[in-house]
């Protein structure tokens, strides 16, 4: 079984993100038990994971820069590594032996199938204009340089022409390898795990059931299904929405607030704000869909939506209860730094380096190169609970930190009752 669309996600920190790939494919390739098997090729797998995009891209669609329209005889990016599977970026690369053949069977010695990303090899042909080539020249060049699988049309509908117009051998298509590779309690523990808590004033949260009653439900994501599946992902059997998950908890009152997740006027902030001010506690979500972010569509700003603040900011002046604001975006602590929305008058997203521009006065990238003020720091996030931490005392040399195989984290000295992870992570640079 291949699947490619599961992605795993990282953040700014590179040894988390270093990591965490390492670990991600492990524990969805091996299967229990089969031990450290020498023949790669026959080794047994649950799930075939694959690593995404080689060679990686940034800018996807911004102030009329995109991924499709560039010379793609003076591009050289970034490269990344793989496991068993290796899908190409939306780029020439593709049709580059040195970088499928020299770099990741040869160097990085990879035991399984690379596969272009879904309609590349098109995109090279309309788009790139690679070469001026038609649609077999193009073929014959990627299936040359090492590409296994096409997600796409070209290789079912060019292929055989190819080979009549003597552009590919035979031999070389039995050389492409096609190797057949041999979850509900985890989804809800990685939902509960991806939020973050920025804000707890007069600790409001955790809501108690019993003392309130009746929640306004209220904002673009209120109800959302699909939106919170976002692209690149398979068929739910079902959604639950947190609409529905609130309702198991009391009486619910529900108003969108916005028309749209692009909320592009104030028409229904009237009955949110009634509804704010008859109800115990208000929950409001807000932020993102696919209509604003996306693969193929980059913001031009860090703002949330159109109207949406105003709905915050209108609804918080009028509620009876607490007030939660949750905003559809972030996962865990925080993987990355939450810039001030100024920042992206700062340098054009086009800019590579992560360390400031001087000549330019860019300011760097990343809570390793980023010193300016910001929303959030990376790593930020506050628990439900209180616990008691101490320094090492200056005569010891070392924290020991007792690990088993698969974590890097330890229990905290919780001094209260509250809900707490049994494992919550610590950076070094915490100790």
């Amino acid at each position: 079984m291949e699947n490619h669309w599961s992605e795993i996600l990282g953040g700014e920190d590179c040894r988390d993100t270093r990591r965490r790939p390492f670990c991600g494919v492990r524990g969805l390739q091996d299967v229990e038990g089969a031990g450290e098997t020498k023949d790669l090729d026959s080794r047994p797998l649950k799930v075939s994971a694959c690593c995404k995009h080689y060679t990686a891209y940034d800018v996807d669609a911004w102030l009329g820069i995109d991924r499709y329209h560039y010379d793609a005889r003076m591009v050289m990016l970034v490269v990344l590594c793989a496991p068993t599977t290796v899908l190409m970026a939306f780029l020439a690369t593709c049709a580059d032996p040195r970088l499928l053949k020299g770099t990741i069977r040869g160097e990085w010695d990879l035991h399984g199938y690379i596969v272009s990303d879904c309609d590349s090899i098109q995109v090279m042909v309309d788009n790139h204009k690679w070469l001026g080539d038609t649609k077999e020249d193009v073929v014959a060049q990627v299936l040359k340089a090492g590409l296994d699988l096409d997600c796409g049309a070209y290789y079912p509908d060019s292929l055989q022409n190819a080979v009549m117009q003597g552009e590919v051998a035979e031999t070389e298509i039995d050389k492409i390898m096609f190797a057949p590779m041999n979850i509900f309690e985890l989804a809800a523990e990685a939902a509960r795990e991806g939020a973050v808590l920025l804000k707890n004033i007069n600790e409001s949260l955790p809501l108690d059931s019993a003392k309130f009653k009746n929640i306004a439900v209220i904002g673009p994501h209120a109800n959302s299904t699909a939106a919170m599946v976002g692209n690149c992902a398979g068929v739910p059997c079902r959604y639950v929405t947190p609409l529905d998950g609130i309702s198991s908890f009391g009486e619910v009152i529900y108003e969108m607030g916005c028309g749209e997740m692009a909320c592009r006027n104030d028409s229904l902030f009237f009955p949110a704000m009634e509804a704010a001010k008859k109800a115990d506690a208000t929950l409001l979500l807000v932020g993102l869909d696919l209509s604003i972010e996306a693969e193929s569509l980059d913001r031009e700003d860090l703002l949330l939506p159109g109207y949406q603040t105003q709905l915050i900011n209108q609804v918080a002046q009028v509620y009876r209860g607490p007030v939660i604001l949750i905003i559809m975006s972030a996962e865990g602590r925080l993987p990355l730094t939450w810039y001030e929305s100024s920042y992206v008058d700062m340098l054009p997203m086009t800019s590579m380096p992560l360390r400031p521009v001087d000549s330019f006065s860019y300011p760097g990238r990343t809570y390793k190169f980023y010193n300016g003020a910001a929303v959030y720091p990376f790593g930020y996030g506050l628990s439900y609970t209180e616990f008691g931490n101490e320094l090492a005392s200056p005569a010891e040399a070392y924290l020991e930190i007792k690990l088993n195989k698969h974590q890097q984290c330890h229990d905290l000295n919780h001094t209260s009752e509250g809900y707490s992870q049994s494992c919550p992570a610590v950076f070094v640079d915490d100790l």
